[in-house]
């Protein structure tokens, strides 16, 4: 093994922090804060919270959830979340694609393969995802999302992103 690839590994062992998580920004960057909110969100989900979402969101928030036929405003993500009925067991891993900022703009671009769905059931399913927050008061909200699950022909056409080697 190359001095090169043998930097990679351990780089990668020592900025992984578990199984389909990549994170590839620079500890304590903005990008780094952006990412570790993207990971709870997941790990959130993962115990059939989506509070966690509703709660860094803006009150301006408007996402589209893949599964929606239009996008959901602040109020319709709230209520669900309030209303508890997501179920824990969901295992998706995640991988960023890039986060780009400008200013107190950041845009965060990332795939995800959900293996089981919230209840349990085993599924393959891949989606690609943005997520845009904007920074007040030093911290940053979700302002708005985009979701779409790939088909398997698309999979064929665009595979997804591998965690940052470099």
């Amino acid at each position: 093994m190359s001095v090169f690839r043998a930097s990679v590994a351990t780089a990668a062992m020592l900025f992984s922090t578990g199984p389909g998580w990549s994170q590839p920004f620079e500890p304590g960057s903005d990008e780094a804060a952006v990412w570790a909110l993207e990971k709870q969100i997941y790990e959130q989900r993962a115990q059939g919270d989506t509070l966690f979402y509703s709660d860094i969101s803006s009150e301006q928030y408007l996402g589209w959830p893949a599964p929606a036929e239009t996008p959901m405003p602040y109020q319709s993500i709230r209520s669900f979340a309030q209303q508890g009925e997501f179920k824990p067991g969901e295992v998706i891993d995640v991988v960023s694609n890039g986060i780009t900022i400008d200013g107190d703009t950041a845009i965060s671009f990332y795939t995800t393969h959900r293996t089981v769905r919230p209840g349990g059931q085993p599924v393959d399913e891949r989606y690609e995802n943005i997520h845009v927050y904007v920074k007040r008061d030093g911290k940053w909200r979700l302002v708005g999302a985009m979701s779409r699950r790939l088909l398997p022909d698309e999979l064929r056409a665009a595979p997804l992103a591998e965690p940052a080697e470099d």
